[in-house]
This record gives structure tokens, sequence and C-alpha cells, in this order.
């Protein structure tokens, strides 16, 4: 699971005005929901400046993850943050529900601007992907910490 977000997008929105805003969350959409399809996943919800994405593969999803990223910091004037999960969830028709659903989502607010957050078990087994030393995070609602790392999505292949 992917959870993607923009950082102070309110700030942005009183800095481009309403008509401005709306072109920019067109483009911003239009990026995360191309490049989720060109990885095989789909868009679960879409809430205004954040979208919560499920993919078929942890592979699948960090590399949808590092093209948002690298396409939003080429393309569009405001930050991204995403998050990234592998769990189990209760499929209910086109959306999910479970414990790991909230963790994905924690998981996504703990980044800042431009970053890619995933937990340790997404990435531990994916090749060709750099990331940051495991850190041990506590997460609202969440009874165990959760080992985290950041994705480096710039030298990322």
């Amino acid at each position: 699971f992917v959870f993607t977000d923009i950082v102070d997008s309110t700030r942005h929105l009183e800095h481009h005005g309403d008509v401005n805003w709306q072109k920019l969350l067109r483009r911003h959409d239009e990026l995360v929901r191309r490049v989720t399809g060109a990885e095989g996943g789909a868009v679960v919800d879409h809430t205004g400046d954040g979208f919560f994405l499920a993919f078929p593969a942890a592979e699948r999803a960090i590399a949808a993850a590092v093209a948002i990223q690298r396409e939003a910091a080429g393309d569009l004037p405001f930050e991204i943050r995403i998050g990234a999960h592998t769990a189990e969830a209760t499929s209910l028709g086109e959306n999910y529900r479970g414990k790991g659903v909230h963790v994905a989502a924690r998981i996504g607010a703990l980044g800042g601007g431009e970053e890619i957050i995933a937990s340790l078990e997404t990435v531990a087994a994916l090749t060709g992907v750099r990331t940051s030393e495991p850190r041990s995070e506590r997460l609202k609602g969440i009874s165990e910490p959760v080992d985290v790392v950041t994705v480096d999505w710039l030298g990322a292949s």
C-alpha cells in the first residue's frame, strides 16, 4: 500500500489562489494516476491532495513512488511525501481495510517533503533500492514500533 500527500497544501492553495491551485492539483492527480497505472497499481481512494494506492508487489509500489517523486520534483511547485508498507488487508470491493492499511497511512505521515518512507519489510527483499539505515518508529494507534527506512529516490535505479 502507498499513501501520498502534498506537503503544506493549504499554504500552497493560499499562495497560488483557487484557480491556479486547481490546475496544479489536476497536474498532480494526472501524474499520480498515470504512474500508478504504469506500475500495475490501482487508486483505492483520493482525498483532495492525497492518494491511497494499492500495488500487486512491493517492487512496483517502490518503483511508482520513485517515479512520482522524480516527476513531481521537476514539474510541480510543491513537495510530496510518500509512505509504503506491505501488508495483508481485507478487500472490500475496490477498497481495503485492516491494520496494514493504518500502518501504511501512519508511515506516510512520517515523511517530509520529497521523502519516501517505507517499512523495512517492504524493501528488505528488493534489489537495486538504496535506503537509509533502519530506524524504529512508534506510530499513532499501533502498539508495536515499526522499523522504517527512507528510500533514496534520487539515486535509486
